[in-house]
């Protein structure tokens, strides 16, 4: 009997209520604790329960009274009887998981008593209902003797379960738990996990009616395919809540985006039940040896997820209770991106069944071993010697346990000797560009090894007269991607081609372009897609140089409202205020966040600085005309100086030296430049230090004398430029976006007055406010000159 009962007998009946703290914070959550002593009755705890599981409540004991009536029976337990309707709850909620077949019903406690001597605790409750607490060692942080230590707690999770049959337990929970109890089963063999049988059919052309056909009970709402014909193969969802069928037939969409064609690249369908608009999710498994459908039906009771499943297995002719081989649904360039992902096991399941010119395209680039162990096809248990049956789950089939090794260094060499044969001259038809003078060569970037290649792109934009050619030198990295792309590529925002293959094959790569490596393989015109994935990724790339810039420029007047206010000043004098944006940003997240900002503005922009070498810390590059460049070395440097950067003298000299460098470099020398010096060195800071731009500019004009003669003519100017001044940049830039990407002729005047306002006769310029009004007054007349021209005035309505 509850303790809180007696305290008060008139406003409180006898209910009969457990008084433990923590079953009902169990069953209530924070809102146990957020109620007062007062408030913890046995009537306020039974009404917020009806008020949470009342439909559980009704469709378990019929009503409320009902579960009152239960809960005063003397033979059964309060607790239990609470419990069960928790544990009812979290099974609706759950979407079907595991089931396991025993002997027979006693072999089902016998185990039940067995796993409870080891990492887990069993609660038999009613209505044929279990709770299985499985407990993992987690490391937490304790503070003793004002010293921090880790110490081993358990975390005790629940797995839900039901006897379906008596010797037919299903389990419900999270899936890393389920498996934790998969492998206690396995550890005896009296629980044998119900495996999906293998089909030996396609359903592909029976899935495919999803584009056409209607359900009579069903609305299918949404559909997401994990690859489509887009540029990049990126993911494609179609959702609409009437129901999507006559979106995917749609006449407007290009049949080559959505058909029939591509349900094989179905990730998921999701329906909704037209009478009780619940919502069901249909997801296809990608396993090792084959596919599976599986249903998500989250709060959905058990009669009306079988009802839903009942219905999509008739109407599509598909079983959630099968395994679908790859090679019967012809998806080969999936099963070869398998095996060179290094999968033995998509290797014995189907290299056999390959053609003969399939194999011998991946041959050269994996190396297969037998070993001496035998694996389970059915529960993959390993064995040392080849049984006449499992053990586990009684199937009599088994393959060796092989190793398979690939060999990525062969895949790059490949790859190299197929762009290395590329034609100098690349058109493209479709989108109108050509590639001239194309050069590759292998080039090690950090620690990872890529095909460099340097080409002229040239376009007729095509836009209403105006100047419509773009011509300008680019860079690609071609980079043979197997799993996870290298940082650096994300780090310095490179241009990049990915050869896709092994687990990369059906990664998402947005912004970037990309080629299956099967693809290239069998192409008789690799030229053809090179010059198509870089043309997918220079269409994306700007939105993402783009998300980069508005957080580096959020950054940005984030550090520039400290300097403003004051707010710096105070931070460094020794009883200033703590500051929590300035105490985390550092040096290196300002020189990303001015090498983002750049970058957006100035697409060739590169960023250099590399750890441990004597470099500056990036390239400005402006094109400058058809055939010339503006280029500038550029270092930002923070200070929390409320007096300013102090430019010392060694950093004096190391801009000299910077300048001879970068004027050095290959690129710059024989492309950008022409054997000419780049033409500034930009130092980029958020408070410049007063009286030091003049000293600077003579020290490096002194020392160019010494290193190259009196008699020197070298003037190479420094740029001084604020934060706040970049900033300014970045705005007109972006307040003009649409008219700067669509119309070479408004981008080539914005790029004249940046470089007018870049350049100087003298030692060194401040690029200050009155440069941005020089270059937003340029502009505006440009704009201003068009609209009366009518040249963009259809574009700008």
């Amino acid at each position: 009997m509850s303790s809180r009962s007696n305290e008060d007998p008139k406003a409180d009946p006898n209910l009969n209520l457990p008084d433990s703290e923590e079953f009902w914070r169990l069953l209530l959550g924070r809102k146990y604790d957020n109620m007062s002593s007062g408030e913890k009755t046995d009537t306020n705890l039974l009404n917020e329960i009806y008020r949470r599981e009342g439909d559980i409540i009704d469709s378990v004991y019929g009503s409320k009274q009902s579960l009152i009536n239960e809960l005063q029976l003397s033979d059964k337990d309060p607790e239990t009887v609470l419990l069960t309707v928790w544990a009812e709850s979290k099974w609706q909620e759950k979407s079907p998981g595991d089931r396991f077949e025993f002997g027979d019903s006693s072999d089902v406690e016998s185990e039940f008593e067995r796993i409870s001597e080891n990492n887990f605790v069993v609660d038999e409750v009613y209505h044929n209902l279990v709770i299985i607490w499985t407990r993992k060692q987690v490391s937490r942080a304790r503070e003793e003797d004002q010293t921090v230590r880790s110490h081993l707690d358990s975390d005790w999770s629940p797995l839900f379960g039901r006897l379906i049959e008596p010797s037919l337990l299903e389990i419900r929970g999270r899936k890393r738990r389920r498996h934790q109890l998969n492998t206690e089963f396995a550890e005896e063999g009296a629980a044998q996990k119900v495996l999906k049988e293998r089909s030996e059919e396609s359903v592909l052309d029976d899935l495919s009616k999803v584009f056409g056909e209607k359900l009579e009970s069903l609305d299918l709402i949404e559909v997401r395919f994990r690859q489509s014909k887009l540029p990049n193969g990126s993911q494609l969802t179609i959702r609409n809540t009437s129901g999507v069928q006559e979106d995917l037939t749609d006449d407007s969409i290009n049949p080559s985006v959505v058909s029939p064609k591509i349900a094989s690249k179905i990730a998921y369908l999701k329906f909704r039940d037209k009478q009780s608009d619940n919502i069901a999710t249909v997801k296809i498994e990608r396993l090792n040896r084959g596919f599976s459908f599986e249903i998500q039906a989250n709060y959905i009771d058990d009669e009306e997820t079988e009802a839903i499943k009942d219905v999509i297995e008739s109407k599509f002719n598909i079983s959630f209770n099968k395994v679908y081989p790859y090679h019967l649904q012809y998806q080969n360039d999936f099963i070869l991106h398998q095996i060179l992902s290094g999968s033995i096991e998509a290797y014995d399941t189907y290299y056999e069944e390959l053609a003969e010119e399939d194999k011998e395209l991946i041959d050269p680039y994996f190396a297969h071993e037998e070993g001496d162990q035998f694996v389970c096809w059915g529960c993959r248990t390993e064995y040392d010697h080849k049984p006449s049956g499992c053990e586990e789950c009684g199937s009599e089939s088994f393959e060796e346990k092989d190793t398979l090794s690939v060999s990525h260094s062969e895949i790059f060499d490949r790859v190299s000797e197929i762009f290395d044969g590329l034609d100098g001259t690349i058109v493209s038809k479709d989108y109108n560009v050509t590639y001239q003078g194309l050069q590759t060569e292998e080039r090690e970037v950090g620690s990872s090894d890529y095909v460099h290649t340097l080409f002229r792109r040239t376009q007729n934009s095509g836009q209403g007269g105006l100047e419509a050619t773009q011509d300008y030198r680019y860079e690609y990295f071609v980079y043979p991607l197997s799993s996870t792309k290298p940082r650096r590529i994300g780090q310095y925002l490179l241009d990049t081609v990915f050869i896709t293959y092994g687990t990369a094959y059906e990664q998402e790569l947005e912004a970037f372009g990309t080629i299956h490596l099967i693809e290239l393989l069998r192409s008789e015109d690799p030229s053809s897609l090179f010059i198509n994935a870089v043309e997918n990724s220079h269409r994306g790339a700007q939105d993402r140089y783009r998300k980069r810039a508005k957080q580096a420029a959020s950054n940005l007047r984030q550090l520039q409202s400290k300097v403003d206010t004051g707010v710096l000043e105070e931070f460094g004098s020794e009883d200033g205020p703590e500051d929590e944006f300035l105490e985390n940003y550092s040096a290196k997240k300002f020189e990303k966040d001015v090498f983002h900002l750049l970058k957006s503005v100035f697409n060739f922009t590169e960023r250099w600085g590399r750890e441990g070498k004597k470099e500056t810390d990036g390239c400005l590059i402006i094109p400058d005309g058809e055939d010339d460049y503006w280029v500038g070395g550029y270092d930002p440097k923070l200070t929390t100086d409320i007096r300013g950067y102090d430019i010392r003298s060694i950093e004096k000299d190391k801009v000299a030296y910077y300048i001879l460098e970068e004027s050095d470099r290959d690129y710059i020398r024989e492309v950008l430049k022409q054997d000419q010096l780049i033409d500034a060195h930009i130092f980029v800071s958020d408070i410049f230090r007063e009286g030091q731009f003049g000293p600077t500019a003579e020290r490096v004009k002194d020392w160019f004398s010494l290193v190259k003669g009196d008699d020197s003519d070298l003037s190479v100017p420094v740029i001084f430029l604020r934060v706040d001044h970049l900033l300014d940049l970045f705005d007109i830039f972006e307040s003009n976006y649409t008219f700067l990407r669509e119309y070479p002729g408004v981008m080539a005047t914005f790029r004249e007055g940046v470089i007018s306002e870049l350049s100087t006769s003298n030692g060194y310029i401040e690029f200050n406010e009155e440069s941005c009004n020089q270059i937003r007054k340029k502009l505006v007349q440009d704009l201003d000159t068009r609209n009366k021209d009518k040249q963009v005035q259809d574009h700008s309505e």
